[in-house]
């Protein structure tokens, strides 16, 4: 409601939002009209997270959405902003969202247990790589978190 009596007309703010059980791997998610998170397998495998369930914070009253799910040891999940699926080729072809998917599952694939600065390295250069020699239109920022073994709180019984 603030954000609708806040905002200009024909203004809406996107947004994701991740609760991560860091001990069971579980995940909550919730989208509002932001691009879908990313959950790749260490085979490459991918799978999208609340692809297209809510709309723009802002836009309408509206009863929100959340999505359950696991991330498993060695997943690898990935949030990102417009900018990088918007990005445009020297054709002015944007990169979309599945070949952003299918770039990183491939990332992921060659290395599962990368590092993840090299995993980061990798995807800036695939990036600069589709955009060539064209300037970012917009900004382009990704977050990427995976699970790996913890050890467990000492049980209270």
């Amino acid at each position: 409601e603030y954000l609708m009596s806040y905002l200009p007309d024909h203004s809406f703010v996107t947004m994701t939002c991740v609760a991560l059980d860091c001990h069971t791997g579980e995940l909550e998610v919730v989208s509002a009209g932001h691009p879908a998170a990313f959950v790749v397998r260490p085979d490459g495998s991918l799978r999208t997270l609340q692809q297209n369930e809510n709309v723009g914070l802002g836009m309408i009253q509206s009863h929100f959405r959340s999505e359950h799910s696991v991330l498993a040891l060695d997943d690898v999940l990935l949030l990102y902003t417009d900018g990088l699926t918007e990005m445009e080729d020297q054709r002015r072809e944007p990169l979309g969202a599945d070949r952003l998917g299918m770039g990183f599952s491939q990332i992921v694939a060659i290395n599962p247990r990368a590092t993840v600065g090299s995993m980061r390295e990798r995807l800036i250069e695939m990036y600069r790589a589709y955009r060539g020699s064209g300037l970012a239109a917009d900004d382009s920022s990704f977050l990427r978190a995976h699970q790996q073994p913890t050890l467990r709180p000492p049980s209270s019984n």
